[in-house]
């Protein structure tokens, strides 16, 4: 949508002509009623899509850790790393690169030897794809099977999302 908006002024001027030909025709209730189908989707998809997008569970858990978790607290995040970019606390924010890179046995010493922090921000967009396909990452998938179960040092404090799934 965004792509088209530059182009839109000079496509409605060529258009103009054939607009006006169209509501001419004895066809001309049947284009009314498409023009008319075509704004409405258009307003609703629109609307859907700002709905989605402000209610997105990375702001609303943003703006939970803002309120919540002391400025002082260290806290760790890994996953997509643009996911957490608007969480302003300063330098006591450290992004994991090592969770992505490491290889199963790589991940579980560095899991075990790793213990700075006191808060674990992690996103299901993440961590799914180890549930997804376990047999492909199996110390991952058990760790973080522990750490959704509460059978690690963290515990769940506040989780965000039960949205459809077609929703972030």
């Amino acid at each position: 949508m965004r792509y088209l908006l530059p182009i839109a002024p000079v496509m409605m001027v060529l258009n103009a002509r054939f607009f006006m030909n169209m509501f001419r025709t004895k066809l001309k209730r049947i284009f009314i009623l498409a023009f008319f189908i075509t704004i409405g989707y258009s307003f609703i998809y629109t609307a859907t899509m700002d709905w989605m997008i402000i209610n997105d569970s990375r702001y609303m858990a943003n703006g939970w850790v803002k309120d919540n978790i002391p400025k002082s607290a260290e806290i760790d995040t890994y996953g997509t790393k643009p996911l957490w970019v608007g969480l302003q606390k300063g330098d006591n924010i450290t992004y994991l690169k090592e969770f992505e890179e490491l290889n199963g046995t790589e991940f579980t010493e560095f899991i075990n030897a790793y213990n700075k922090s006191e808060y674990l921000i992690v996103s299901e967009f993440y961590y799914f794809r180890f549930f997804k396909f376990p047999n492909s990452f199996p110390e991952k998938t058990d760790y973080y099977r522990k750490l959704l179960n509460n059978e690690t040092d963290y515990k769940i404090i506040k989780t965000f999302g039960d949205k459809k799934w077609w929703m972030p």
